[in-house]
């Protein structure tokens, strides 16, 4: 299953970029993230583990698997059934910035649930992409 939800963010591509890496503090804009926290101290790139605490969910280890400064990331988790990998792309356009997230799920989880999960996926994506927005949009509002 492939889910893809993509927001204009009026906001310079630099900082939502700045933001979107800056995974520990998703939680103040993010309503899809109880919790968020960097297994070590570097910042954030490929071979990073990151555990996240999302609503009604247990706690999941994701691990960077690649990283392109200023453009985006992937990230990839686990768990009996399931796989999941998430990209988050930051694209520079004219007079804005757009924001883009996919997901892939796979496993016996997806083929048996999928068409119940798809929606909450799909949810899930576009309310972190609105805060994501929100917030962004304030701060290039409070830097001018």
């Amino acid at each position: 299953m492939n889910i893809e939800h993509s927001i204009k963010v009026d906001a310079p591509s630099q900082l939502v970029w700045d933001v979107t890496k800056n995974v520990e503090e998703w939680p103040a804009w993010a309503p899809n993230i109880t919790s968020l926290k960097k297994v070590d101290s570097t910042p954030l790139s490929a071979g990073s583990e990151v555990l996240i605490k999302q609503p009604m969910q247990s706690e999941a280890k994701w691990e960077v698997t690649s990283f392109d400064e200023g453009e985006g990331f992937s990230w990839k988790t686990s768990k009996p059934g399931l796989t999941m990998v998430a990209t988050h792309t930051v694209s520079q356009m004219e007079g804005y910035t757009l924001n883009t997230l996919t997901l892939e799920a796979s496993g016996y989880i997806i083929s048996l649930f999928g068409f119940l999960l798809k929606p909450l996926f799909r949810k899930a994506l576009s309310d972190e992409n609105n805060g994501l927005k929100v917030y962004c949009e304030q701060l290039s509002e409070d830097n001018q």
